[in-house]
């Protein structure tokens, strides 16, 4: 978990972002197992795959940019307005052509769109 922390902690950085993510994908779920910034307190959360752009980069394995959270699913159409969450850039975390998990890195609301 650790590891995963760094990662977020670099994306930010490196993302010229607010914060980032990573999410591990189970079958139906996916769970948060490190978070930087919009809430630390969402490690643990366990959301629906249903419908998600996580779902989808970890079936893809491709990188994803989101500029509106009418663009995701229900539950993170929900979520992410009141974090404070703007634009989205949702990658696969892959070792040894393995998913490992899916990082997603965060910028504000109104903050410029992420770039591929």
């Amino acid at each position: 978990q650790q590891l995963l922390q760094i990662i977020c902690d670099a994306a930010t950085v490196h993302g010229r972002s607010s914060g980032a993510s990573v999410a591990e994908v189970g079958v139906d779920t996916g769970t948060f197992v490190a978070v930087k910034w919009p809430e630390e307190g969402l490690v643990g959360l366990t959301f629906p795959l249903a419908g998600s752009v996580t779902a989808r980069v970890a079936k893809e394995l491709r990188t994803v940019a989101i500029t509106s959270v009418r663009e995701t699913s229900p539950f993170f159409s929900e979520l992410l307005p009141q974090l404070g969450v703007g634009p989205i850039l949702v990658l696969p975390l892959l070792a040894q052509s393995r998913l490992m998990g899916v990082l997603s890195v965060f910028r504000r609301i109104g903050e410029a769109p992420f770039d591929q």
